[in-house]
């Protein structure tokens, strides 16, 4: 329903809207329900990537969502393609003002290292 009216409201692309769609899939994996989590997830995490960068702190959070609803759903090769994806968008950009995002680091320490 807040989703819906969020849509209504704001183009699905809105980080609003994202994050409306990103809340339950967090939900769905606690509530071990991840062959549910992996369509939402997965919509969630191709939106935040389209509107904010594939490096972005949004963008990898929902990757790592992803990435752990697809692991627990028993499709390991996709989540490791995912994390592999996340752990690249975590990687510090140098320059004058180092890292893109202040995230880096709290994203990078939640995942597990692909090919573990």
């Amino acid at each position: 329903m807040a989703l819906r009216l969020w849509a209504n409201l704001r183009d699905e692309r809105h980080p609003d809207v994202l994050l409306c769609r990103h809340n339950p899939v967090v939900a769905l994996t606690a509530l071990s329900r991840h062959e549910e989590a992996v369509p939402e997830a997965r919509a969630t995490y191709e939106g935040r990537r389209s509107a904010l960068g594939d490096d972005h702190p949004d963008t990898l959070a929902s990757g790592h969502e992803l990435a752990v609803a697809l692991d627990c759903a028993g499709h390991r090769a996709e989540a490791h393609e995912v994390v592999s994806a996340v752990h690249e968008g975590t990687r510090p950009h140098p320059g004058p003002r180092g890292p893109r995002h202040g995230h880096h680091t709290a994203r990078r320490d939640g995942l597990p290292a692909p090919g573990t």
